[in-house]
């Protein structure tokens, strides 16, 4: 028996060319697999569900505007979920100023807010820390939060593990 026939079929079976284009499409829905559904943990039989706690300073009102409740937050360096914000607290930014007799009192700079950014995801609990895309999330650590309209630094202020 000859591996590939008069006919171009495979052991008298399949068409080589038919199947390459099985091959191709079978890789090419696996790579749309990887890359916009495997990237999000909740589909990781490992993940443990973690909600993340992070404080943004110092943004002007269209960095406001563009950080919704509901929206997607991405790992700015792989592109895989971090989470979803669950909720958004707006409040001024405050400096200290000399309040002209010696004491420092906190102003609010016109322009400028704080936000409080709550977001629930999946991450991998190893021990001792906890990894959610390629950070490893502690209290203190830096977070950028990136979505469809908006990216900023934030620093983690808490993590909490299940819900």
């Amino acid at each position: 028996m000859k591996i590939l026939d008069d006919r171009g079929r495979l052991f008298g079976l399949v068409n080589v060319i038919d199947l390459l284009v099985l091959l191709l499409v079978v890789a090419a829905a696996y790579t749309l697999f990887t890359r916009f559904v495997a990237d999000d943990m909740r589909y990781d039989p490992g993940a443990v569900p973690v909600t993340i706690t992070t404080h943004v300073s110092e943004v002007r009102q269209p960095t406001v505007d563009a950080m919704k409740v509901g929206d997607t937050v991405y790992d700015h360096v792989t592109g895989q979920v971090i989470g979803e914000i669950v909720q958004k607290e707006v409040e001024p930014y405050r400096e200290p100023v000399d309040a002209g007799d010696g004491r420092l009192i906190l102003a609010e700079v016109p322009e400028r807010y704080n936000i409080n950014v709550v977001l629930e995801g999946y991450g991998h609990d190893l021990g001792r820390t906890i990894r959610v895309a390629s950070y490893e999330v502690r209290v203190g650590s830096s977070l950028t939060l990136q979505g469809r309209e908006f990216s900023v630094a934030s620093t983690v202020f808490k993590v909490e593990v299940g819900r």
